[in-house]
């Protein structure tokens, strides 16, 4: 197995990263998301904005290009700014593997802000190993290891134990451990929340200037999405990853809720234009283009999003997809009746509807992915309060639902999981 070369994002020129201003002086900066999805390094976009006397940098992606290109031009502010703030969509390695440029800017006044629920996510390899572990409450887990690591299923039917110090040994490998800057967080805290109104929107997050940081809590525990209203930008981070849910925390409910919202604001006029964690048309637009034609869609291959429509049917898209991912799971239980997450995953993977052939699609666009079909029936039967029952040395069983819940479960505890499953842990 290949695994990271730190240098490696260095030596090969097809990933010099491009740089772009989306409106004036609010500047993308491209990451990298590579075919072999553990095998290469995924890196985020970067977007650095000034606005007044303020620089803000949001997320900074993970390469040693990648914090030239950023600390390049957060010095061509210098003299032209007094504070410059640095702030994470999540704290996921990919978008939070530079936050040491905090220490070598050359403007004055520096701050890292950050939605307290994320503080935990900065220890990457902890938190990784603590979500795959909380699903051992309810399958196997080394499963879902199957593509990326298959010697560790071989050996987790063997010795448990030492399949979890072999994927330690790994990650510390793959993803050496790199400065979070976890002691110069400034948290944002959830009980400092003020409400946003758009139209007839209204969102719940801070201000930082101009800026909107909005909580969302969708792809993981404190994730964050930026809007800009004087330019109608808004920042989504991995909200729209076609990958999604990537992680048990993930809500597919909170999907569904911000891009609904996303998508009204622009239906409104209130967004005009949509970056994300990995939008590029030069490497994640190469691996939509592998989709079949009837799924894909132009407006998503691009570095950004641009225009009313365009951002309209973009966050069409993201709600329909986790739509159909919940009712495909939902209907596929139903049919099922009372069994263990493993038996709804098996027989989804049977189905032919859009959402389902999409996952598919991933599944085989992505070298070295397996798409976390079971980790999204457990998500989704998690949030519909689906009732658990324990099964000695085997699975448990969950009773399908009987209506639809669209609540997110953004209240939950989510270090270390705690169960809602119509039962108290």
């Amino acid at each position: 197995m290949k695994f990271y070369d730190p240098m490696l994002i260095r030596k090969d020129p097809m990933l010099l990263k491009r740089v772009e201003e989306m409106a004036p002086d609010f500047w993308w900066i491209e990451g990298y998301f590579p075919d072999v999805f553990f095998g290469q390094p995924v890196c985020s976009n970067s977007y650095l904005i000034k606005d007044g006397r303020d620089l803000v940098l949001i997320d900074n992606g993970k390469s040693g290009i990648m914090q030239e290109k950023i600390l390049g031009l957060v010095n061509l502010y210098a003299g032209q700014v007094d504070r410059f703030y640095i702030t994470l969509t999540q704290a996921h390695l990919d978008h939070a593997g530079n936050n040491e440029v905090i220490n070598e800017h050359k403007i004055g006044e520096s701050h890292f802000i950050l939605n307290e629920r994320e503080i935990p996510v900065l220890e990457f390899t902890d938190d990784w190993l603590s979500d795959l572990q909380a699903r051992g409450q309810y399958y196997d887990w080394h499963e879902d290891l199957s593509t990326i690591l298959p010697v560790v299923v071989e050996i987790a039917r063997l010795a448990p134990d030492l399949a979890d110090q072999v994927i330690q040994s790994v990650l510390s490998i793959a993803y050496p451990p790199l400065e979070s800057m976890k002691h110069k967080v400034e948290p944002l805290r959830m009980d400092d929340l003020q409400s946003f109104t758009f139209g007839t929107v209204t969102l719940q997050g801070w201000p930082l200037g101009r800026l909107v940081i909005i909580a969302d809590c969708a792809h993981s525990p404190g994730h964050v999405s930026v809007y800009d209203p004087e330019n109608k930008i808004m920042l989504c981070g991995d909200v729209t990853i076609e990958i999604n849910p990537v992680l048990l925390y993930s809500s597919v409910n909170g999907l569904i809720r911000y891009n609904s919202l996303f998508r009204q604001m622009a239906e409104e006029g209130h967004i005009e234009m949509v970056g994300d964690g990995h939008r590029s048309k030069s490497n994640w637009g190469k691996v939509l283009a592998k989709f079949p034609e009837e799924l894909r869609d132009k407006v998503a291959e691009g570095d950004f999003v641009v225009g009313r429509d365009n951002c309209v049917r973009f966050f069409e898209r993201f709600e329909g997809l986790h739509r159909g991912q919940r009712q495909a799971v939902i209907e596929t239980h139903q049919h099922l009746g009372t069994v263990s997450i493993p038996e709804i995953a098996d027989a989804l993977l049977g189905r032919t509807d859009k959402a389902t052939n999409f996952m598919k699609a991933m599944h085989s666009a992505l070298a070295s992915f397996s798409y976390p079909w079971r980790q999204l029936c457990l998500n989704v039967a998690l949030e519909q309060h689906c009732k658990k029952i324990d099964r000695e040395g085997e699975n448990p069983l969950f009773e399908p639902p009987d209506l639809v819940i669209d609540e997110p479960r953004v209240d939950v505890p989510w270090r270390g999981l705690v169960d809602q499953a119509g039962q108290e842990t």
